[in-house]
């Protein structure tokens, strides 16, 4: 799932590596979707090491015994020279997309970025139990992506939303 709602958020602030907190409205979202996880059996959760994924997971997990793992490789892209700003001040679909160079100073090419996370999906896949994610919307990107056909989706998953995605064991047995 993506984080809950943070305050760049609402004003379409680009966040990136940016430790923003969730905010009020982000909190609801994640005590919302906590109330609908009851009973749904986790085995594990991994979460991005940002405050903002870190925050929404302790709330979805709070008195559960789901061991929770901190996973560098769902932090959000780096943006560089682009964090803090708009989606409207610069090319946001060619900034997404593996096979256009980042024209970013400073930030994490598109194509390292989807290795990074899919590295990490795969490894995901090879071992049993249903697992929740707590990243971020360009992590989402990446995981749509590896969906049937595998193409690259340029579609970011609303905050406090669940995407439900089943690896397939081929996917987790390449590495």
């Amino acid at each position: 799932m993506r984080h809950g709602q943070t305050d760049w958020n609402i004003t379409w602030k680009l966040q990136g590596r940016a430790d923003i907190p969730i905010n009020a409205n982000g909190r609801a979202q994640a005590e919302a979707l906590r109330a609908r996880l009851a009973g749904v059996r986790l085995d594990a959760a991994y979460v991005s090491p940002l405050c903002r994924a870190q925050q929404t997971a302790h709330i979805l997990l709070r008195g559960t015994n789901v061991p929770l793992y901190t996973q560098p490789a769902l932090a959000e892209r780096d943006f560089g020279a682009y964090e803090g700003l708009r989606k409207e001040d610069f090319d946001f679909e060619a900034f997404w997309h593996p096979e256009v160079p980042c024209p970013a100073p400073g930030a994490e090419p598109a194509g390292a970025f989807y290795a990074r996370v899919q590295g990490f999906l795969r490894a995901l896949g090879r071992g049993p139990g249903a697992v929740l994610l707590v990243a971020h919307g360009g992590v989402s990107i990446r995981v749509q992506s590896l969906g049937p056909g595998g193409a690259y989706v340029p579609l970011i998953w609303p905050h406090g939303k669940v995407l439900h995605f089943t690896v397939p064991q081929e996917v987790g047995q390449k590495a």
